[in-house]
């Protein structure tokens, strides 16, 4: 199997188990007694759940596409070819074919999933919007432009070679440039940029009609910008792949990569819903209990700070959950400790916003180091060739047991995995601390084998003003009476 296809492989099973875990939590662990309670099954978990047929769709072509034809070529098939594969020129010149036939399936599917994605973030805004006078006409709006854009991506990929039998023909002199399929490549790049940016843009307008404390807003904030990511990545990939010919080997890799941070995306909101549900438990009882809803990024609306210190039931014409209305001290322990920094903006101290900060952006910058570790020259190529060596060194350690590619995507996996569980307030100090340990024994490796020690110190360096941060700021709350 190739790297192109374990790739691809990889990270649809990786997107195919998070929408998985969604579906079935929502499924199986349904709330039936409070209609407001996030383990609701939700229009967005139908378009996540109809996007798994797309991944599914569009990895079984493209991974048959590059196991028929490796390399891609449109060179008619030769004897020396043929016997490489222990084929015929006429079976394999059938592959030829075949597998440039199924890069028509595989880049429908692939906007398919994307798009099925976009619908589900749009569905999620909705819940913050619509309950203002413009929300359900702009939600509409944006749901038919989202719609439309997906249709008018299928005219290049249907059309842009005339007659379509281009498309898979051979072409050894390259005179049928149609089967590079640009047009298809920035078509879908502009409306993917186009439309995420109004899908980051969508929610802001709620900031104008209700008063948030800081750490709500800043949560807020992230929640709705994290879409940016994905707009970053779209934005580097069409010149990665313009200067590389318009390969289809670097297309499927950047495309693979945009699918992942994509379904990353979309279900941050869902997970972080699901960390607070297990931490503070969920109470399963009818309305005559003692149950207090609890909120979450699944809230049917965002209460001001005078609503949540219970002067009024409505402000601008926001529903107000239950729980904001109730005395601190009728609320359970564990709902108190959850709330706190919530109902206390005053806790939120300067060494506290300074923690945040710091874990943010080196979680962050964790996440986007892994582009470098799979061959991606980000920021530059300085960059690619010294985490190459940096896998070929991993090799080593691992006595081969991993290629350096492999050593590589290891690598990248692990830092993704790392930078995401910084970000996360409750994964963070054992996710520095796991990180420090690695690092810890990559810099003794590294000093032993005579390698260059600035970057293994500097990480080193970052992981302790992190840590130190995070547990000056929990000091700080403690000592709040």
């Amino acid at each position: 199997m190739s790297a192109d296809v374990t790739l691809d492989i990889v990270t649809a099973s990786i997107c195919a188990l998070l929408i998985i875990v969604r579906c079935g939590y929502r499924i199986l662990l349904r709330c039936k007694v409070h209609d407001t309670c996030h383990r609701m099954w939700h229009v967005d978990d139908a378009y996540m759940a109809f996007a798994l047929l797309p991944l599914i769709g569009r990895t079984t072509c493209i991974s048959l596409s590059f196991y028929l034809n490796p390399t891609h070529t449109y060179d008619a098939a030769t004897e020396e070819a043929a016997a490489a594969r222990n084929l015929s020129v006429e079976k394999l010149a059938e592959y030829y074919v075949i597998s440039h036939k199924l890069l028509i399936p595989a880049r429908i599917f692939y906007a398919l999933f994307l798009w099925s994605l976009k619908l589900c973030l749009l569905n999620f805004y909705s819940r913050f919007v619509d309950i203002f006078g413009w929300g359900k006409a702009v939600t509409n709006a944006l749901w038919w432009f989202i719609v439309i854009t997906f249709f008018v991506i299928l005219i290049p990929t249907l059309a842009e070679c005339r007659p379509l039998y281009f498309m898979w023909s051979p072409d050894p002199t390259g005179a049928n440039t149609c089967h590079r399929a640009l047009g298809n490549l920035i078509t879908m790049a502009v409306f993917n940029i186009v439309t995420d940016i109004a899908l980051i843009i969508f929610p802001f307008p709620i900031f104008r009609h209700v008063k948030l404390d800081s750490k709500v807003k800043v949560q807020l904030v992230l929640l709705f910008s994290i879409a940016g990511v994905v707009v970053v990545i779209t934005i580097m990939r069409l010149p990665m792949i313009l200067n590389q010919a318009v390969s289809q080997r670097s297309r499927s890799m950047w495309a693979s990569i945009e699918i992942l941070c994509a379904c990353i995306v979309a279900n941050t909101a869902f997970f972080y819903a699901l960390l607070k549900d297990y931490q503070r438990g969920h109470d399963s009882r009818g309305g005559n209990s003692s149950y207090v809803q609890q909120p979450d990024y699944y809230m049917q609306a965002i209460p001001s700070p005078e609503l949540r210190r219970g002067s009024s039931a409505r402000s601008d014409g926001l529903e107000v959950p239950d729980h904001w209305l109730y005395p601190a001290k009728q609320l359970p322990s564990s709902i108190r400790s959850f709330n706190q920094d919530l109902s206390r903006p005053d806790r939120m101290t300067d060494t506290s916003t300074l923690s945040n900060l710091a874990s943010y952006t080196f979680g962050g910058l964790c996440i986007l180091s892994a582009l470098p570790f799979v061959g991606i020259p980000f920021p530059n190529r300085r960059a690619a060739d010294y985490y190459a060596g940096k896998s070929e060194w991993m090799s080593q350690i691992f006595r081969r047991r991993l290629t350096p590619r492999q050593a590589g995507y290891f690598g990248a996996a692990l830092r993704i995995a790392v930078g995401a569980a910084v970000i996360v307030p409750e994964m963070r100090e054992p996710a520095l601390l796991f990180n420090g340990a690695v690092v810890t024994y990559g810099t003794i490796r590294a000093y032993v084998d005579g390698r260059p020690m600035l970057p293994q110190w500097g990480m080193l360096a970052v992981i302790a003003v992190c840590l130190g941060l995070g547990r000056l700021s929990q000091a700080a709350l403690v000592e709040e009476p």
